[in-house]
């Protein structure tokens, strides 16, 4: 319930009552997978890092070799929402990402990820003259094993900590 609707239904309804209301929905929207990892993927573009959706595989080269141009670092996302989140908002398969990093080791977005109760899945890394490319998938814990074969070798048992890297 929005604050709009709380005031326009019922007028005369107490301010613990309206206060009751929005901290529910605070707290609910906390627990929403889709809110969450949309809520990290906004903490990292005020940290710098440009965003790119790429559902589709021919427009993946083309975005890469542009966005190298400008030796920033990159989020390519090559999952859409709506495959990898039901409509209530829980995760249903892991979200793939592809970091366009500058040539120095990062690992800004998988510690992004992982402090918001992802889990996160590194793929394999390829070197470019001035770049590095990292696939990661981004999940949660409650997927199954199945879930995670992206590609061989990649299972969720492979999960991304601060203190194994």
């Amino acid at each position: 319930m929005t604050i709009r609707q709380l005031l326009e239904n019922e007028r005369n309804r107490p301010i613990d009552d309206v206060l009751t209301a929005l901290w529910t929905n605070a707290v609910s929207t906390g627990n929403c997978d889709l809110f969450r990892f949309r809520a990290v993927l906004n903490s990292l573009l005020g940290l710098g890092w440009k965003h790119c959706l790429c559902p589709w595989p021919e427009q993946v080269v083309t975005e890469i070799m542009e966005r190298q141009r400008n030796r920033k670092n990159h989020i390519l996302q090559f999952t859409r929402m709506e495959e990898a989140f039901t409509a209530t908002g829980s995760m249903a398969s892991p979200v793939t990402l592809q970091l366009l990093l500058k040539k120095n080791e990062d690992d800004e977005v998988e510690k992004s990820f992982y402090l918001d109760r992802f889990s996160v899945v590194r793929g394999r890394d390829i070197s470019l003259p001035k770049a590095t490319l990292r696939t990661l998938y981004i999940g949660h814990h409650t997927l199954p094993e199945s879930a995670w074969g992206a590609r061989e070798g990649v299972r969720y048992g492979d999960v991304w900590r601060p203190d194994l890297h």
